[in-house]
């Protein structure tokens, strides 16, 4: 599948029955890194005029960091 930024990865999702809500992940195939994050609402509030399914947050991840260390000082 590939994320909002146009990146290839791999699709990980499940599905919260009790809130109708689906949770996916993107991950990078390489390395395991989180690419895209997404919360879709599978069903429409009811007073709402949507129809079937909507995204209602997602978040890139466009820059990764990396520290030897643990230390906070």
């Amino acid at each position: 599948m590939t994320d909002r930024a146009g990146r290839t990865g791999i699709g990980v999702s499940a599905i919260a029955i009790a809130d109708d809500i689906r949770f996916l992940l993107i991950l990078n195939p390489s390395n395991g890194e989180l690419l895209a994050y997404e919360r879709a609402a599978l069903t429409p509030p009811a007073d709402s005029d949507r129809n079937g399914a909507f995204v209602d947050d997602y978040h890139l991840f466009l820059v990764h960091t990396h520290t030897t260390s643990s230390d906070n000082s």
